[in-house]
Formats: C-alpha cells, sequence, structure tokens
C-alpha cells in the first residue's frame, strides 16, 4: 500500500484478499482513545438469504460502560475537549481531499491503561462503545485512487465492480451507509456473478476491512490491542453476518479476528509502520 494516495473519481477494479494469517504473538497492553459520544443511527447489515440489506436503530442500548477502547473522531477531523455528539448521517457522501471522516494519524489521544481486555466484545450501535468496528462507522477509506465515506460504501459498491462503474458509483456517493445499502439493494440483479455462491462476499468483507484498519492508524493500534477476544457483531436479526441474538453465524467478527491476526503479523514485521491515513 503506498505511503500517499492519489484520489480520483475513477472505477476500482475488484482483486481477491490476502488469505488470514492465524498467528498470536504477544499479550497486548490496553489503549483507550478518546473519543466523542456518537448520535443514535442506523446500522447495517445483511440478511442470510442474500436477498436484501436491512437497517436497524437499537432504541433499547444501555449507556457506554467506562474505560473502553472507543477510537473516534469528529466529522472533520478536528480535535477538541468538548463533546459534540457523532453520527454517520451527518457526514457527507465526499470530502475534500485532504480531510477525513475518520483519524488523521499522529493527532489521536492515546493513553495506556491496566485493565484486561474483555474477553469477548460486542458492537452494534452508533452510541455503545466498540461502533468503530462496524463498517458504518464514519472513517473515510480509500481504495484504487478513489475516496469512500466508509467502509459499508466501499463494500458495497465491490457489488458492482468492474462491470458495472456507473452503479458503484452512486452507491459511493449515497449520503449515508444506509443509503449505500439502499442503493444497492435497487440494483441486486446486477449483483456480480459468485457474489455469495463463491463467497466474493467474505472475500471482499476482508478486504474492506484490513483497508480501513490499515489507513486508520489508531483504529489499528486499538484493533490489535483486543487481543484475543472474541468479536461479536450483535444484531439480534441478522443470523449471517451477525449473532442474530445467539443464533447466528457472526461472519462480520469472524472476518474482523483474521483482519486482526494478518496486522498482528504485518506489526511484528515492522510493515505498519507505513500505513496511510485518509
Amino acid at each position: 500500500m503506498a505511503g500517499s494516495t492519489n484520489v480520483t473519481n475513477a472505477s476500482d477494479q475488484t482483486s481477491s484478499s490476502s488469505s488470514p494469517t492465524s498467528f498470536w504473538l504477544r499479550k497486548p497492553g490496553i489503549l483507550k482513545i478518546r473519543s466523542q459520544r456518537r448520535a443514535s443511527a442506523p446500522s447495517i447489515e445483511e440478511d442470510p438469504a442474500g436477498q436484501h440489506a436491512e437497517e436497524h436503530i437499537d432504541d433499547d442500548a444501555g449507556a457506554a460502560p467506562p474505560r473502553q477502547l472507543r477510537p473516534a473522531s469528529t466529522l472533520n477531523g478536528s480535535r477538541s475537549g468538548s463533546a459534540t455528539p457523532l453520527d454517520p448521517r451527518d457526514s457527507p457522501a465526499l470530502q475534500a481531499q485532504d480531510q477525513s471522516l475518520g483519524l488523521d494519524g499522529g493527532k489521536d489521544e492515546i493513553e495506556e491503561l491496566d485493565e484486561v481486555v474483555p474477553d469477548r466484545i460486542e458492537f452494534f450501535a452508533p452510541h455503545q462503545p466498540y461502533f468503530w468496528l462496524s463498517n458504518a462507522a464514519p472513517y473515510e477509506i480509500v481504495l484504487d485512487g478513489v475516496r469512500y465515506p466508509t467502509a459499508e460504501h466501499c463494500f458495497q459498491s465491490l457489488k458492482f465492480l468492474p462491470h458495472r462503474p456507473e452503479i458503484a458509483r452512486k452507491v459511493r456517493k449515497a449520503s449515508t451507509p444506509v443509503e449505500a445499502v439502499r442503493t444497492a439493494r435497487k440494483h441486486t440483479a446486477d449483483v456480480q456473478r459468485g457474489w455469495r455462491r463463491d463467497g466474493l462476499n467474505l472475500v471482499n468483507i476482508r478486504r474492506v476491512m484490513l483497508l480501513k484498519f490499515s489507513q486508520h492508524t489508531a483504529l489499528r493500534k486499538a484493533l490489535l490491542q483486543t487481543g484475543n477476544a472474541q468479536l461479536v457483531n450483535a444484531v439480534p436479526t441478522d443470523v449471517f453476518w451477525g449473532n442474530g441474538g445467539g443464533r447466528g453465524r457472526n461472519e462480520f467478527g469472524k472476518a474482523l479476528a483474521s483482519v486482526r491476526e494478518v496486522l498482528r503479523t504485518i506489526d511484528l514485521l515492522g510493515a505498519g509502520s507505513g500505513a496511510i491515513t485518509v
């Protein structure tokens, strides 16, 4: 991955993801990244039958427990002491090239804590801890010179690349992650062949995750500091990507754990120092 990125509006190409490496290297310490509390907003999931994607608002989620791993940012990339709510619905579809919806490396406030990482980490709603693990979290990523507002925008766009770039562009320009899903849903017949049958959905979810956590230094560090914790996409109604209230496959959480292993190996080799922040 290059150290600098030339951002254009050109269409990108799909490629295979690297197979995850299962390799435990060390027991990490704990990172806390001071964050803004996010306002409630829809999160994204995809149904197991592969026909639709659904949006949910978790109205019953409790208050965030203290001193958790929570990297976050303001929408314009600035930092302040005020707790301005962050809502993914407020993020524009595209930002200027020198701006970021996520973290602009080197400016994040990180402190070491002594607490032990929990064995199980659940994430779902924007106002809960660990929402930064979600594809709907407001962190831009760049793929093949094209900037996407969130990982969800990128994942949904890849369903139509390279064969239908005009649809992919509509998805990328959607105002929110939820709108990106809805736009993609309107073009189900145009999704590339083998997306689910051949496991391209799983290949590309890992690809998008690797981009996200490679391009945002603080996110990468925070993910590595989760250690061996089980990562659970706690969407109660999704039995494919989520845990489905205990009945689901949690494929999103499994993919995230495999990406964590890849990043851990890269970190051991010292290659992570060249990661870019969009």
